[in-house]
């Protein structure tokens, strides 16, 4: 098989510092960026496995949002055969992958196929032998993070410079490819991003460290006079996000620890633990430091294994209508030190663009959010502190 893949092995901590939603089947089977999904079959031309039409899509319930599941038959053939789902971008539009390191989509399939995803461009003379990997899949939705320079041609085809394919890639697609099964394929949220390596930071000597907020002394004063943050919202007024907060033993200080519990609605919700960089919201000018350091820890209940959390610089009085500059990181149960470098902070694509090097001139706090509807758990935060050049 073409290029199996192990998508499982990670930065030790990894960090989402830009990203890009190709789709997230929101709305029905038409993606954000794309055309509706189809799908196609091929084998033998004497034992074809059967496909029809659009793939279904699946509206939300339960918390979980709407994806595409197609069904597939692939028969016992002596050739090749498979049936795909083809995720198309804005008619006559491609997207430049060179700027990430992963394609991240969430995949699953029923009956024992694997499963290849393929990145494709048209009028690139390959042989037909389009750039692809091969993937293991489970009944269950599982996220892959796909390193771009792990997709390569099946061997068969006329080699090909993967650049100009990565430069305007214009189709995803989704095969099931194992003969003899039959069952369903189940796809989620596709979207671009670009990995970092966020690993434990050393300890900073005094002259190169700024101190934040450490959570030591009684109403939360820091080194710079500032002040903690804590508080839950979502869309759906009907559903109440429950947040608390407590002191909690970090080594020979404390640390804050937040209890939150976040229902499934229908709209936005977050939970969200900082600190005020300044008394009254005055900005801090961060353009003298390289890096953001923080001690966090997540936990959602029922789960093990590390807690995605987002990272925040905020900026009063700047128009960005609220696509803050931020990083995602993949954090560890236990209180660990991650080391932001500031360049790296990007904003998701849906708001207003901003010069990062003039918005770091009027940052006012710093903010760490949860963001998964229907989870419940806690989060810890000590030690922010900014690293001077």
């Amino acid at each position: 098989p073409p290029n199996l893949v192990n998508t499982r092995v990670y930065p030790l901590n990894p960090v989402t510092s830009m990203g890009t939603i190709l789709a997230d089947f929101e709305a029905g089977s038409q993606s954000i960026f794309g055309v509706p999904t189809n799908s196609y079959s091929y084998g033998k031309p004497d034992n074809l496995p059967p496909v029809s039409g659009p793939v279904p899509y699946v509206a939300p319930s339960n918390g979980q949002s709407g994806r595409l599941e197609f069904p597939y038959d692939i028969p016992l053939n002596n050739d090749y055969g498979g049936v795909t789902a083809v995720v198309g971008l804005k008619s006559g539009s491609s997207v430049d992958f060179t700027p990430y390191t992963h394609l991240r989509l969430e995949l699953a399939a029923t009956g024992g196929t694997s499963l290849r995803v393929a990145l494709e461009k048209d009028g690139v003379d390959n042989a037909g032998d389009n750039l692809e990997v091969n993937l293991p899949s489970s009944d269950t939705l599982e996220t892959f993070d796909i390193p771009l320079e792990s997709f390569k041609q099946a061997g068969w085809g006329k080699p090909v410079d993967l650049g100009p394919i990565f430069r305007g890639v214009e189709r995803v697609s989704i095969t099931a490819n194992t003969t003899g099964t039959k069952g369903v394929v189940k796809i989620d949220n596709i979207s671009l991003v670009r990995l970092i390596d966020a690993s434990s930071a050393p300890a900073l000597s005094a002259e190169k460290a700024q101190m934040l907020q450490n959570y030591e002394l009684e109403g939360d004063a820091t080194n710079s006079g500032g002040s903690s943050i804590l508080y839950g919202y979502q869309e759906n007024a009907a559903n109440k996000t429950v947040v608390s907060s407590s002191k909690v033993p970090n080594g020979t200080g404390k640390a804050l620890e937040v209890q939150f519990k976040l229902p499934a609605p229908n709209g936005y919700a977050a939970v969200v633990a900082g600190a005020h960089l300044r008394p009254g919201d005055a900005p801090l000018d961060l353009t003298p430091y390289v890096a953001l350091r923080l001690d966090l820890a997540g936990k959602l209940s029922g789960q093990t294994g590390r807690s995605s959390l987002r990272v925040m610089l905020v900026a009063g009085g700047v128009d960005t209508s609220y696509d803050f500059p931020s990083l995602i990181l993949s954090v560890d149960p236990t209180l660990k030190t991650y080391r932001l470098p500031l360049e790296n902070f990007a904003q998701d694509g849906w708001g207003k663009a901003v010069n990062l090097r003039e918005y770091l001139t009027q940052v006012t706090s710093v903010e760490v959010r949860t963001e998964k509807v229907g989870s419940e758990g806690s989060m810890t935060l000590d030690n922010v502190l900014l690293e001077k050049k």
